[in-house]
């Protein structure tokens, strides 16, 4: 009775190991794939509107967020 549950654990574990083994191995056989410029996609700028109070009116102008710069010129709100 021991030798058939020695053969079995035995056996499990053999077949655990190779199943772990070729499970690991198909993830090495993959090449990876790099980076490129031609993969990146332009995306739309963000733009926000910006407030201000001058000479006590409103006025707000466009701020393009993604370039860092101003869009148009303050106009009153």
């Amino acid at each position: 009775m021991k030798l058939n549950k020695k053969r079995l654990f035995r056996k499990c574990m053999l077949l655990f190991l190779l199943l772990f083994m070729l499970r690991t191995m198909g993830y090495d056989t993959e090449p990876v794939a790099a980076a490129s410029v031609q993969e990146i996609q332009p995306m739309a700028d963000k733009l926000y509107w910006r407030y201000t109070i001058i000479d006590g009116k409103q006025y707000k102008r466009l701020y393009n967020s993604t370039k860092h710069k101003w869009v148009g010129d303050w106009i009153p709100v």
